[in-house]
């Protein structure tokens, strides 16, 4: 009546219940198993010899119960690798000895050779407290097995992606622990000082700052089973992060079991969108200043009245620098004049001529001839508080500076205190440049035009004097024809009435030559020759005096004969040996000079002309030759 043997029964849960055997005593726990698998059920005695091969184990192993039976379980299906049979005698050891084999995972191989997965669980059979035999059961996960090894694969796959990802990620479930990070998310943390042991803990206990909206979100996620996508900024470990994070729901049939968040640091990217940002806000501004400034110019070109042009670039100035009122004021005597002023606003004007020296701020401006900045009013204790201005809560002065000169002043008002900066004066100096411009422009037309209007007088003046001194001139010349009329009637007429006595005593000289009236002496001979040369000589200035009044009237004619030089000579002589002879000048007719070539005896000439030309020049000669000279 003793029991030897147990009968082991298998039973399949679907619930995940253990699979216990019949010996309550010693429970088996297959947990894990999976549902539907192959089992076999074998039964080995004390020799570990088979004795029960059930048909589990035949659609397992390959092997019919008639080439089964007896025969050693270990070599049997263990023995194609070495590992793997050394692993099976083991643990049949230990079956043995009295201990059960939990479910282990072991390889076993079948008929053909292939190898099976298999997850086994053995307990020894007693008698009487000795082993006597001892049951196995066999489930055969081989499929499992692969799967798993796939799943392994994917999942290493998947987390070297998100390790290759340069965003810091990590997997949350549905209580927010982290189940899952990559490695950019672990450095990440580091760096910033976090907690880098992160899984199973939630993100509030690894990012404490968090606020408590994140915790709407991820239910939002879990709950819509939609992206969320969102930027923040956070001040950590004495940074400034602006990050962007996207939450992603990872679905489980229809139920979203998890949620991917990943983190992107955008701090860099921001940074370089707001720089973006600010040069093409730059370049807008620059191209408006341009603009303006061309606009300026165009409006310098089209008139010169300052009353158009300045108002105008007030206008235009407002494009640029915001202003509540402008005014542009010229300096004159040691006070400043009102020549423009604007405002979008019902503003007064400023009340004008001021004093500089009761503007402290306005010296500064027109002495230092830079701008200066008021930036409060209220605080400035140089500033004179008038009705007018009483909204001016920051104030801008710019001087108006031509050729090295300070001509005037810009003023800009503004309400808001400290509106005007550095930039904005350098921005309103281009503008007070061309307003100093036009009103210099103005001035050198005004000018202008008072020179033109100066000049055309001057030529109106000048030619009436023209008309004057023509008229005059034509009244000279009618005075000299009428003069050169009458000199030539004088002439004639004292050409007549001189040589009509001169030819008588010449006639006279010629009868007392002639002896006529009785022989001469020496002496009376020479006086009488004497006085009819000098007759001739008298006749001859007549007749000079008759051939300059022929050459002036381009009527003088030479006649042209062969004339005797020596002759010509010594007859010019006799008209100036009386004047040498008185002061002793030694007169000597001939060559002095024996290098000369031969004389010349004659020439073809006007022996009159030539005559009066050699008279002239002897005549010319003894007057200017010193006593007892030669």
């Amino acid at each position: 009546g003793t029991v030897c043997q147990v009968v082991t029964i298998i039973r399949e849960t679907s619930d995940g219940e253990p699979l216990e055997t019949a010996n309550a005593s010693r429970p088996v726990s297959l947990k894990g198993m999976l549902a539907g698998a192959a089992s076999a059920t074998i039964t080995l005695d004390a020799e570990h010899r088979i004795i029960g091969w059930d048909q589990g184990a035949v659609d397992l192993f390959g092997y019919d119960p008639d080439e089964a039976m007896g025969k050693d379980l270990d070599r049997l299906i263990a023995a194609g690798n070495d590992e793997t049979f050394a692993q099976a005698v083991y643990l049949s050891e230990q079956v043995r000895r009295g201990n059960p084999i939990p479910p282990t995972e072991a390889i076993r191989y079948h008929r053909d050779g292939s190898a099976k997965n298999v997850i086994l669980a053995a307990s020894p059979i007693l008698c009487d407290r000795s082993v006597t035999g001892m049951v196995g059961i066999y489930l055969d996960v081989t499929e499992r097995k692969q799967v798993e090894e796939g799943l392994a694969k994917s999942e290493s796959r998947y987390r070297a992606t998100l390790n290759a990802m340069a965003d810091a990620i990590h997997v949350v479930d549905e209580e927010l622990r982290i189940v899952l990070f990559n490695d950019r998310f672990k450095a990440w943390n580091r760096e910033l000082g976090l907690e880098t042991e992160a899984l199973g803990k939630t993100v509030h206990k690894v990012f404490p700052f968090l606020p408590e909206r994140i915790r709407d979100e991820y239910e939002y996620v879990f709950e819509a089973g939609r992206h969320l996508v969102n930027e923040g900024v956070t001040r950590i470990a004495g940074r400034e992060l602006v990050t962007e994070t996207r939450k992603i729901p990872v679905f489980d049939g229809e139920r979203v079991a998890q949620v991917i968040t990943v983190v992107r640091d955008i701090t860099e990217r921001r940074h370089t969108e707001e720089e973006r940002e600010r040069l093409l806000a730059a370049e807008r501004e620059q191209r408006l200043q341009a603009e303006t400034l061309r606009r300026v110019a165009a409006g310098l070109i089209s008139t010169l009245d300052p009353q158009q042009v300045l108002p105008f670039i007030l206008a235009e100035l407002a494009r640029v620098v915001s202003y509540d009122s402008a005014s542009i004021m010229l300096l004159s005597n040691g006070s400043l004049s009102l020549v423009a002023f604007r405002s979008p606003h019902p503003r007064r004007a400023p009340s004008t001529p001021v004093e500089i020296e009761a503007l402290p701020h306005v010296q500064q401006v027109l002495e230092g001839r830079k701008p200066v900045i008021i930036a409060d009013t209220s605080t400035e204790p140089g500033w004179r508080h008038l009705p007018e201005s009483s909204y001016i809560r920051c104030w801008m002065g710019v001087p108006l500076v031509v050729q090295e000169t300070v001509i005037g002043l810009l003023n800009l008002n503004h309400e808001v205190p400290a509106f005007y900066t550095q930039d904005k004066a350098q921005l309103a100096v281009a503008y007070a440049n061309q307003s100093a411009t036009a009103i210099q422009i103005a001035k050198l037309f005004d000018d202008l035009q008072s020179s033109n209007t100066a000049l055309a007088l001057e030529r109106a003046l000048l030619s009436q004097r023209v008309a004057e001194r023509t008229a005059a001139l034509g009244e000279a010349n009618a005075q000299l024809a009428r003069a050169a009329r009458l000199k030539d009637e004088f002439l004639a007429n004292m050409s007549h009435e001189l040589r009509t006595p001169l030819n008588a005593i010449l006639g006279f000289a010629q009868v007392l030559q002639e002896e006529v009236y009785g022989p001469l002496g020496q002496r009376q001979r020479r006086s009488v020759e004497n006085m009819e040369q000098s007759g001739r000589h008298l006749l001859a200035l007549i007749n000079d005096i008759l051939d300059i009044s022929k050459i002036e009237a381009g009527k003088m004619a030479l006649e042209l004969v062969p004339v005797s030089i020596e002759s010509t000579c010594q007859s010019s002589l006799q008209f100036i040996r009386q004047d040498a002879r008185e002061k002793q000048i030694k007169v000597v007719y001939g060559t002095m000079d024996d290098t000369l070539p031969p004389r010349v005896d004659t020439v073809l000439a006007d022996g009159r002309r030539l005559k009066q030309i050699l008279v002239n020049l002897l005549s010319n000669a003894v007057k200017f030759t010193p006593e007892h000279g030669s």
